[in-house]
């Protein structure tokens, strides 16, 4: 809790956002929980897909996916032409 406006804020040294907090406190509605992006590795699951959804919320799952789609069509063209996308040789 904040000494300036006696209000709970994040250490972001150590949230992961996992919202136990949020699930603990005694008073409702006292903690807004908000994931604006989701940070990981490359995973091919269906699992992971499912996990995302109850992770985020549809926006947030909507751009994660896009995201990933946009890598794959990148990595996809750069086999296929055997060029990196975004990066010209010069003559």
């Amino acid at each position: 809790m904040s000494d300036d406006d006696g209000k709970v804020h994040v250490n972001e040294a150590f949230c992961v956002y996992c919202g136990a907090c949020k699930v603990v406190c005694p008073v409702d509605e006292a903690l807004e929980l908000e994931r604006t992006s989701i940070n990981h590795t490359p995973v091919r699951s269906g699992v992971w897909n499912k996990t995302l959804e109850k992770l985020a919320s549809p926006i947030i799952m909507t751009k994660e996916l896009k995201a990933k789609s946009s890598q794959k069509a990148r990595e996809s063209v750069e086999k296929r032409l055997g060029w990196k996308v975004g990066i010209h040789e010069q003559e």
